[in-house]
């Protein structure tokens, strides 16, 4: 019998998102109440996807050089604005998918209202989110790991907002956000 050998980073991965995917599909294709419980939503899976995908993939270099320093600047800014509460409007698109609408209030940086809609209204399906991905917070996890992609045919296209920080687009073959009417509050 031969001893053990460690696991290919890259099979481990592959066999992760499998589970994954297998595991979290659910009804995606039936409009569903928008709930923060429950089993994990599809934008969930697919951002776990994903950040499986960069953490196997080299780091995107080749597309844009200066991704990290970017990023690091929209972190730095949007840290010395120091907001804990705030309003915005996220489009957010993936594959087989009508756009989502989706507005948050973030108080004390935790979501405590969320209202979704999608386009077109006719015929439109809600889909499943959970308005807690969709906070600055996690929008800047989400650009730093699509961002590191390293995808030849289809770099991931993200920009920054240059007052707040924030990521104003995020954008790669599987999925696209887009920021609007972002407005600090007070609590």
């Amino acid at each position: 019998m031969s001893p053990l050998r460690p696991i290919p980073k890259l099979i481990l991965c592959c066999g992760i998102l499998l589970l994954v995917l297998c595991g979290c599909g659910g009804n995606a294709g039936e409009g569903t109440a928008v709930s923060a419980t429950g089993a994990p939503s599809a934008a969930t899976a697919n951002a776990l996807a994903t950040r499986i995908m960069a953490a196997a993939a080299d780091v995107n270099t080749a597309a844009n050089p200066n991704f990290a320093q970017q990023l690091a600047e929209a972190k730095s800014r949007w840290a010395a604005h120091n907001i804990d509460d705030y309003t915005v409007t996220i489009r957010y698109n993936q594959p087989g998918w009508n756009t989502q609408f989706i507005d948050i209030t973030v108080q004390d940086g935790v979501v405590i209202d969320h209202k979704q809609d999608c386009f077109p209204p006719r015929d439109c399906t809600l889909q499943k989110i959970d308005p807690a991905e969709f906070t600055i917070d996690e929008l800047l996890v989400v650009a730093e790991y699509v961002g590191n992609l390293n995808i030849p045919d289809h770099p991931a296209e993200i920009t920054f907002s240059q007052t707040y920080g924030y990521p104003t687009s995020i954008s790669y073959e599987d999925g696209f956000w887009s920021l609007a009417q972002f407005q600090p509050t007070s609590p």
